[in-house]
């Protein structure tokens, strides 16, 4: 939702790197909550600026170790 009202030079600026650093976390339950969010976002960027800013860590989660996270990543991929 905070993703949602701002400006989209912050959005790409800071909250993709956030965003990276949480779904990278030790913690499998940071990691799923953090492609939660992460997959919300994405709905937020056109396809060219999805691509570069978030896919690389969204296709990593689908090889995450965790079985929690990838079915996560299964389950809300048809929304990005």
């Amino acid at each position: 939702e905070f993703a949602k009202v701002v400006e989209p030079e912050y959005l790409r600026q800071e909250l993709v790197s956030l965003f990276t650093n949480l779904a990278n976390d030790e913690q499998d339950s940071v990691r799923l909550l953090a492609v939660e969010a992460g997959i919300a976002m994405a709905g937020l960027f056109r396809h060219e600026d999805l691509e570069q800013q978030m896919m690389q860590t969204l296709r990593s989660a689908t090889e995450d170790k965790s079985w929690r996270v990838r079915y996560v990543v299964a389950d809300k991929l048809v929304e990005v």
